[in-house]
């Protein structure tokens, strides 16, 4: 089975509001890692004003700065190199595998707006939940965190800090261990 994993680390929780600062995927088949890629992604900016809100407490999730994300990619960037690297690895029709994936495809569609490429999207294909795989699978558990399913799959993250790239290659190992595509 092969699929991209994707995710999203933002400035808060509502896409509407608040910014994505940093983009991870891999294409995997089944748990190996064929190829990923993260960005940084730069806020953007309208009459010299920053267009989203950048909460504190949500930075801190994933350890990054407002200098370091200043200096990131803009929106316009990102997803052209996604389209680029998903036409590379003829990746773009292949199904997108997020742990909450309505949040990221939030996220996912205000980064296709804030780039202004709306006729370029990169990821074109199914949008697959491994959290609702979870709910379905364990059900009934007090907590469906990436964490708490990857414990009880023998899988953890190397820090404390949630960097997109790795959180989308142990949600992608987490997803293809649930519908019977790994170890």
């Amino acid at each position: 089975m092969r699929f991209v994993a994707l995710d999203f680390e933002t400035s808060g929780l509502d896409p509407m509001q608040c910014a994505p600062v940093q983009l991870g995927v891999a294409l995997m088949e089944n748990e190996e890692i064929i190829t990923g890629r993260e960005w940084i992604i730069a806020p953007s900016y309208r009459d010299g004003k920053i267009t989203r809100r950048y909460e504190v407490g949500a930075l801190r999730v994933s350890g990054l700065t407002m200098e370091q994300i200043e200096l990131g990619d803009s929106p316009r960037d990102v997803i052209r190199e996604l389209y680029h690297w998903a036409h590379d690895f003829g990746a773009e029709r292949f199904p997108v595998v997020a742990y909450n994936a309505p949040f990221d495809f939030a996220f996912y569609s205000q980064l296709i707006y804030l780039s202004g490429l709306s006729s370029q999207v990169p990821l074109a294909g199914p949008w697959q939940c491994a959290r609702l795989v979870a709910m379905h699978t364990y059900s009934g558990q007090q907590t469906y965190t990436l964490d708490a399913m990857l414990r009880k799959h023998g899988l953890q993250r190397e820090g404390t800090l949630h960097g997109a790239l790795e959180d989308a290659i142990l949600a992608g190992k987490l997803y293809s261990r649930m519908v019977g595509g790994g170890s």
